[in-house]
């Protein structure tokens, strides 16, 4: 039940950033929504109706990734140095997700 009301936190968190605009606190805040899912979804053994979910989780979490990929000016610094994008971030998360779909068949 904890991580649910975290959920909820965040994502208001993530709404109010992406209300000013400001993507990057915004991603940071989704993605720690989508953490928090993928944890609740790995106990939920056999059960599918968080799919619909999760399948929203990640949509948004892409958006979002993507936003901010747009204002980021210092992207191909952080390409040359070999620190992960935000949209290389983002894609780690959902891979966690499909994870745990794959390990429950």
């Amino acid at each position: 039940m904890l991580r649910l009301l975290d959920s909820t936190l965040h994502f208001s968190r993530t709404l109010s950033f992406v209300t000013r605009k400001d993507y990057e606190k915004a991603l940071t805040t989704q993605t720690q929504m989508t953490q928090i899912f993928c944890k609740m979804l790995a106990s939920l053994k056999d059960e599918n109706w968080a799919i619909g979910m999760m399948n929203s989780l990640v949509e948004d979490l892409r958006k979002v990734a993507t936003s901010a990929k747009e204002g980021d000016y210092q992207l191909i610094a952080a390409i040359e140095e070999g620190t992960p994008t935000r949209m290389e971030k983002a894609a780690e998360v959902i891979m966690g997700l499909f994870r745990i779909c794959a390990a429950d068949t």
